[in-house]
């Protein structure tokens, strides 16, 4: 009976003289995959970062766009002459007349309007790049309004294509019709 106990024994302590080493390979296979781990991690929340960015410049211009829409009923007569036609940065100069502290005739009001949109644009939204453009259909009497804007912050900046309605799935891209 002593013999078996010496092969047990010899079992035990030859696998542990085989096993040496291995340790240290798993330890290293371990850390391997937890750098693995944590690089995607890093690189989701970079991501991640970028698109609540993105998100929060379309919900600025989606805000500034609704402003537009509601000046362009406000000041329908003119909305109706054609008088908020243009292509308008952020960096518009200031109207001509100051429609807040003199009276104006409604084809000033729209120059008035419109600058005051692309200064907010700029100044207070912060809005990188942003431009705007409204053409006027006289036969259907509506407005086609596009906004653009540098949704990615790429110093080689291009606006992108947005000029239907087809276009809104661009980033940096808000296109709508309005109807007067």
């Amino acid at each position: 009976m002593q013999t078996v106990h010496n092969l047990t024994k010899c079992n035990i302590s030859c696998r542990l003289v085989k096993q040496h080493g291995l340790n240290l390979i798993e330890v290293l296979i371990s850390m391997f995959v937890l750098a693995v781990g944590i690089l995607g991690v890093v690189s989701l929340q970079s991501v991640s970062i970028q698109e609540g960015v993105a998100s929060e410049y379309n919900a600025r211009v989606q805000m500034i766009t609704e402003e537009l829409v509601d000046v362009l009923y406000a000041n329908s007569d003119a909305a109706r002459s054609g008088n908020y036609v243009g292509t308008f940065d952020r960096t518009a100069a200031d109207a001509a007349t100051d429609c807040l502290s003199s009276s104006c005739s409604a084809a000033q009001l729209a120059d008035y309007d419109l600058r005051q949109i692309a200064r907010r644009m700029g100044a207070e939204q912060r809005i990188p790049d942003a431009s705007f453009s409204l053409s006027f259909d006289t036969v259907l009497s509506e407005y086609s309004v596009a906004f653009t804007w540098n949704a990615d912050g790429d110093d080689n900046y291009a606006a992108a294509e947005c000029d239907s309605e087809d276009d809104n799935s661009n980033v940096g891209c808000i296109y709508t019709v309005v109807r007067i």
